[in-house]
Order: structure tokens, then C-alpha cells, then sequence
């Protein structure tokens, strides 16, 4: 005999079959839909009609059948309410809002040209209701409010191991975000979120174990097992740039000091002032501070050998990191973003050389398929999953 409580279970469960096999074949007919799952045809019309009064899901379109009877097909409505996302970070915000297909709807960057925190919390807020506005979205209609944030969140909602230097360094924006739109706020490390992101929508969404590592100005990684995000007991799990090495000079430094742009620009320069012959000295006209990714990829395509042996040997320092990483979490795949991917294929062949030459088991590594807008997807999926994930629980 079936309890109150079993039955509302098997009622929230048997929605929740519909809309997960809807989210993943839809549109389909209800006679397509008992094909997918094992539940009767009159439980498949009555939970169907529930939702279709929920406005959970939503007719799509009709098709002729034998008989002269229009078969209705049903999906998902995903336009039930959507998620704004925010991508922090100390040269910009990006900012956006998605439904719940993750179809993103209107997105911004945003320059940092302030380091008041007031003048760019102020900016961002104008530009999102700005975005509401145009999309015709009623503040209403947002569920969450997803961010994506250097640093890792702590359990009082603070930040910690966020730069100094960053505008929102230690500020109060959770708070005064959910303050100013009365939202659910969720915020997670942007690094977490970016191989989130991978997994879900990019060249990441065929592995259940894999690593995006970020190279930019600084370096980071993220980490999918299982399906799942790895954080850690208290959440720092993927802070690599706190590993530590020995450098050149005999010195213990952090790989964060080591494994990122700036420092390649700086050594390029002092090579040239040393005298080396290279490309880089006409691309800039002799001004060594404006050397910066894309001079540098403009000098691999012209072939300069000193660019080349220059980014092998930091290629080479990628793939040790890599090996590590993989001998650790043997993991499927890793993940190449940040700034890093504009210099192109030769960085990305010399790290599989690399590599498959030094560790004794196969990985995939590829570079990411998204721009700058990484952490921004990540906070859309981040919502999604959550909204979904909650929506038949009691």
C-alpha cells in the first residue's frame, strides 16, 4: 500500500522522467515520450497535463497522423523564467541573460576603467537592466543570479585568495546584488565554472574526467570527476597556481609565477635588450612594453625561430604540468583556454608532443571552443542545473 508521501514522490518523479527525456529528445508526442520511459499512457497524459498547467512545458507545433487526428507535439518551455549571469574579473565584467535552454539572449562586456567598486557595481546594474529592458524580460521572470568570480567563495559568502588589485576585493556585491533584484545569488570560482562550461556545452561535453587549465595573466584549472566539479574539502581543489617549483635560479616560487604570459613578455624583452635578433623589435616598432599575445602569434606565422624555441620551452612546461595533473587524476581530456590560444596551433602541437612523449597513457588535450565568455556560460549552466535539479522537489 502506497503512503501520501510515496505517491507525491512517484508524482514529482514521473514529471520529472517527462521533462528529463523532453530536455534531451523534444520536441515529442506523448505516444514518443512513452517510448523513452516506462510509465503508462494515461500516468504519461495526466502528468503531461500537469505541467502543461504548470507552464513547465509548452505545445510545439502539430503534425498529421493516420485517421485525419493531429498529433500535438511538447517541449520544454523555456522561456518559464530565465538567469542572468556575471563573469567578474579585474579588466572587465561580462554580464548576460539566458533562458533555460541555455540559449544565451543578450550578453555585454564590460571595461573596467575604475577601480571604485560603487562606479562599477553601479555601471553593471545599469547595463542589466538595460539588457532586460531590450529583451522585453520583466524582472519577474529572472529565477537566479549566476557569478562567476575569481577566488573561492568561503561559507560567510566572502571571497578569499581574490587579488588586491581586483575592484570588488573585498566588497560587499553578493550581497548587494541579491539586495538589489531580490534574487537567489550563487557564485562560484571562475575557473570551476569555465570547465563547467566545457563539459556541458564544449569540446569537454564527451568526458566525464577532464581539466580546463586557463593561461592568461595568471593561471588556473578547473576539474570535472565524475561528471562532477572537484573542489575539495573546503573547496580549493584546482588552485594550481599555488603548486610550487623551482626555478631556473634555484629559488622556490608558486607555478602562478611561472606559468603565464606576463612572464613571457618580460623575458622576450630583456632578450632584446640583450641583443637578440628577433621579428618581435619590428612588430612593436622598438616599443618592447606593447609585446603581448598577438605579437607574439603574428611572429610564429613569420616564422621566428626565437618565438618558436621560445614557446616550445613554455609548451613544454604546460605539458609537464599536464603529465602531473594526469599521473595524479588520469583523467580524459584536458582543456586549453585563456588568452594562450591566440598563438595557435604550434602551442597546441608541442604540448601533445610533449606529452604523448613523456607520460606513458593517452589523454585528449584541445583548446577550448569558447572566447572570453567561458565563465559566463558557466554561470548560465550553473542556474540551469539548478533550477532543474530542484524543480520537483517536495
Amino acid at each position: 500500500m502506497q503512503t501520501v508521501g510515496n505517491q507525491a514522490y512517484a508524482k514529482q518523479r514521473n514529471k520529472k522522467l517527462i521533462v528529463d527525456i523532453l530536455r534531451k529528445e523534444g520536441p515529442l508526442s506523448r505516444a514518443d515520450i512513452k517510448k523513452f520511459i516506462n510509465l503508462s499512457s494515461p500516468s504519461i497524459s495526466t502528468n503531461v497535463e500537469r505541467l502543461l498547467n504548470d507552464n513547465i512545458l509548452k505545445t510545439f507545433g502539430r503534425a498529421s497522423s493516420m485517421g485525419g487526428r493531429k498529433t500535438i507535439f511538447y517541449n520544454v518551455n523555456y522561456n518559464y523564467g530565465y538567469i542572468i549571469g556575471i563573469d567578474l574579473s579585474l579588466d572587465y565584467i561580462y554580464v548576460g541573460i539566458s533562458d533555460l535552454k541555455g540559449t544565451i539572449l543578450d550578453k555585454k562586456r564590460i571595461e573596467i576603467t575604475s577601480k571604485k567598486y560603487k562606479t562599477n557595481f553601479n555601471n553593471m546594474i545599469n547595463v542589466l537592466y538595460s539588457l532586460l529592458d531590450e529583451n522585453d524580460i520583466s524582472s519577474e521572470k529572472i529565477l537566479y543570479i549566476c557569478v562567476s568570480s575569481p577566488g573561492v567563495l568561503k561559507e560567510n559568502g566572502e571571497l578569499k585568495y581574490v587579488d588586491s588589485e581586483d575592484w570588488f576585493y573585498e566588497s560587499s556585491i553578493f550581497k548587494d546584488l541579491e539586495k538589489t533584484f531580490n534574487k537567489k545569488i550563487f557564485v562560484e570560482n571562475d575557473v570551476n565554472l569555465a570547465v563547467f562550461a566545457e563539459f556541458k556545452r564544449g569540446v569537454g561535453n564527451s568526458f566525464s574526467y577532464l581539466s580546463y587549465i586557463k593561461i592568461d595573466k595568471g593561471l588556473g584549472a578547473g576539474i570535472i570527476f565524475n561528471g562532477e566539479i572537484l573542489k575539495g574539502k573546503k573547496g580549493e581543489a584546482g588552485e594550481v597556481g599555488f603548486s610550487l617549483l623551482r626555478n631556473k635560479n634555484g629559488d622556490i616560487i608558486s607555478l602562478e609565477k611561472e606559468l603565464h604570459l606576463e612572464r613571457i613578455y618580460k623575458e622576450i624583452s630583456e632578450d632584446i635588450n640583450d641583443g637578440q635578433k628577433t621579428i618581435i623589435s619590428e612588430l612593436v616598432n622598438g616599443h618592447l612594453e606593447n609585446i603581448d599575445i598577438d605579437i607574439i602569434a603574428k611572429a610564429i606565422t613569420l616564422n621566428d625561430e626565437y618565438i618558436k624555441i621560445k614557446i616550445k620551452y613554455f609548451a613544454e612546461e604546460l605539458g609537464i604540468f599536464i603529465s602531473n595533473i594526469m599521473s595524479i587524476l588520469s583523467l580524459e581530456s584536458i582543456i586549453i583556454g585563456g588568452s594562450i590560444k591566440k598563438i595557435g596551433k604550434y602551442f597546441l602541437d608541442e604540448v601533445r608532443q610533449f606529452v604523448s612523449e613523456n607520460l606513458p597513457f593517452e589523454v585528449t588535450i584541445l583548446y577550448s571552443n569558447f572566447d572570453d565568455e567561458t565563465g559566463l556560460i558557466g554561470a548560465f549552466e550553473m542556474g540551469i542545473d539548478y533550477f532543474f535539479n530542484n524543480l520537483f522537489k517536495e
